[in-house]
């Protein structure tokens, strides 16, 4: 859940529609989903109090991960540098060969 929640972060950072798709793909959540869902329609109390346990703590402990990160990120100064090679690369419609490169880890 943590990985899939720092993909789309960076998705969201970079404006990359693809990432924030790719983080759907590999987010685990489906599994306690299904489960809650075959608690509930099974009306085993516990099953669906598991799942949704699980959940809860990983979409908590996700989302703790995503804020650490960017907070680390931003310390560093790599979410400035990130946005601003995303904000060049869409002001830029040329073509790849005559588009301006920005090295979004140089210090």
């Amino acid at each position: 859940m943590v990985v899939a929640m720092l993909i789309a972060s960076i998705g969201v950072l970079v404006d990359q529609p693809i990432l924030i798709v790719g983080a759907m793909v590999v987010g685990p959540e489906f599994g306690p989903l299904v489960a809650r869902c075959g608690g509930i329609v099974a009306r085993q109390p516990r099953r669906t109090g598991t799942a949704l346990g699980a959940l809860l703590l990983g979409f908590l402990v996700g989302m703790m991960g995503t804020v650490l990160f960017t907070w680390a990120m931003t310390a560093i100064g790599l979410v400035r540098k990130l946005a601003m090679a995303s904000s060049l690369g869409q002001l830029c419609r040329c073509r790849s060969s005559q588009r301006p490169r920005v090295d979004p880890l140089a210090v």
